[in-house]
């Protein structure tokens, strides 16, 4: 790996994740409640998700991503190709860290120690108490 370029988004950036093209970088802030897409060649801003209170994290599938605000207790599933919100749900408060695969969806709780299982739109399935915190989640096939 090397360093090709530097891009400054102009917030505090708390986390990001490529979409499986490659084309658009989708960045989380650190302080706001949007999640902000960009254009991964042209570094320039092609929508905002209002999602909830800071930190956000994604999970992508083909066509959509996955937002979550831990803080908003909120999960949201959003078209990848035009930032448009097409499902809402609630999570277990502090559901931080996403997965989606296999026809699933899955948000752990940093601050509930829970793990939430949604169907890819966000009906949930399942809520299990796992531990006093929960942090990476990770979808794998038996």
């Amino acid at each position: 790996p090397r360093v090709i370029g530097h891009f400054a988004p102009g917030f505090r950036v708390h986390d990001l994740s490529f979409t499986p093209d490659g084309r658009q970088v989708w960045i989380t802030s650190a302080t706001g409640q949007d999640v902000t897409a960009f254009d991964a060649r042209r570094r320039r801003p092609l929508f905002r998700v209002p999602v909830g209170p800071a930190p956000q994290h994604i999970a992508f599938t083909a066509h959509y991503a996955y937002v979550t605000s831990g803080y908003g207790s909120a999960i949201e599933k959003v078209s990848a190709a035009t930032g448009e919100v097409v499902a809402r749900a609630r999570a277990p408060y502090g559901s931080f860290e996403l997965a989606a695969a296999d026809g699933y969806v899955v948000a752990s709780s940093l601050l509930r120690g829970t793990l939430a299982v949604y169907s890819p739109n966000l009906k949930l399935l399942h809520v299990a108490v796992l531990a006093p915190a929960t942090r990476e989640v990770a979808i794998t096939r038996p």
